[in-house]
């Protein structure tokens, strides 16, 4: 909708989106308007320049967004078609170097490893089992919510997709016993209580601390003995910089909740480092993402409070999922050998 709204307008979608949100876009809206332009410019009368135009600006805010592989796979469809429709220049040809460069970059560092993520239906989980397909895992990914799930799969059908409650411990059990190895397990399950210490219910601290710690503590005791005995493995944990970094208003238990995770990812770091088994945690800052949107919703003048996020973000942006991706990649990835027990701040600056 909004691609269409900007059409209409005779405005760029890309650079709108972006503006509009607080420099954020995401694959979707650039796919979207890479097959319109495909379905709609790509004419053999068409603009040769305008075309190239169009392509090199995709390709700029795929690299700013790490969203690559998608993006430069549509790029290529969109280069086919110009050549068919007579374009084939050397301009082109430079394009298609850049495209080809881009593929280039993703070096597969997963391959062959098989990779277990929890809270995949949407935002960082979903970013991050798609990032850790595209770099060459086997991904199960998991979550509650089923629609999300087959939304996943169908995007990407060598996704394996789970239905799980990483709060139940019984489920998480029955789960790990279809399981030969594991060599990564990324915990994104979490969730975000508004209020101070006067706020928060005895209800609130134990929904809050069963979803955001407990589920972490079940998922690693279940996975850590496949680990063990492969004599290797890595978990990442997701945190936050509202946590024993930094603490925010309005964010008593979930900074609470979100410190114990840096606590438990040193711990589990510590006791089986011997083991060739890496623990880290991320700590991003604010995210675009559904469940930050249905935050901004819930609030009394939502377009006054994503004013609110985005100002008090020293770059003057959301942060983006993919970007959170990127860095579980790395910590996935063997380049990461070396690195365990820490806590990554990817938050644009906010922990200073």
């Amino acid at each position: 909708e909004a691609v269409t709204l900007c059409e209409k307008a005779g405005a760029d979608p890309v650079k709108m989106i972006t503006a509009l949100s607080g420099g954020w876009a995401d694959s979707k809206i650039l796919q979207t308007h890479g097959k319109r332009m495909i379905d709609k410019d790509f004419s053999p009368k068409g603009k040769t320049s305008t075309h190239l135009k169009d392509m090199n600006n995709i390709l700029d805010c795929a690299n700013s967004f790490n969203t690559h592989l998608p993006i430069s796979n549509l790029v290529k469809e969109m280069y086919k078609t110009l050549v068919e429709n007579g374009h084939g220049n050397k301009d082109h040809s430079s394009l298609y170097m850049e495209i080809e460069r881009m593929n280039k970059k993703m070096s597969q560092r997963l391959e062959g490893k098989k990779i277990v993520v929890t809270a995949a239906g949407q935002g960082i989980g979903k970013a991050t089992a798609i990032a850790f397909h595209n770099e060459g895992a086997h991904v199960i990914a998991t979550d509650l919510n089923d629609k999300t799930l087959a939304d996943l799969n169908k995007e990407f059908p060598s996704i394996v997709v789970k239905t799980l409650d990483s709060t139940n411990n019984s489920a998480i059990l029955d789960f790990t016993k279809s399981l030969d190895k594991v060599d990564v397990l990324f915990n994104a399950v979490g969730f975000v209580h508004h209020g101070t210490i006067l706020d928060c219910e005895e209800k609130d601290w134990d929904f809050s601390s069963d979803v955001n710690v407990k589920s972490m503590f079940f998922m690693c005791k279940a996975i850590l003995p496949l680990m063990v005995k492969q004599n290797g493995g890595s978990i990442i944990n997701v945190s936050s910089c509202a946590s024993s970094l930094k603490g925010f208003p309005n964010r008593f238990v979930y900074g609470t909740t979100k410190g114990a995770v840096i606590g438990l990812t040193k711990s589990i770091a510590a006791d089986f480092v011997k083991q060739n088994i890496r623990c880290n945690s991320i700590a991003p800052g604010t995210v675009f993402s559904p469940s930050w949107q249905d935050r901004v919703n819930q609030s009394p003048d939502p377009v006054q409070a994503k004013k609110d996020f985005i100002a008090r973000q020293p770059m003057g942006r959301l942060g983006t999922a993919e970007e959170i991706a990127a860095m579980a990649v790395y910590l996935a990835s063997d380049d990461a050998t070396f690195t365990t027990g820490t806590t990554i701040s990817i938050d644009g600056g906010i922990s200073i």
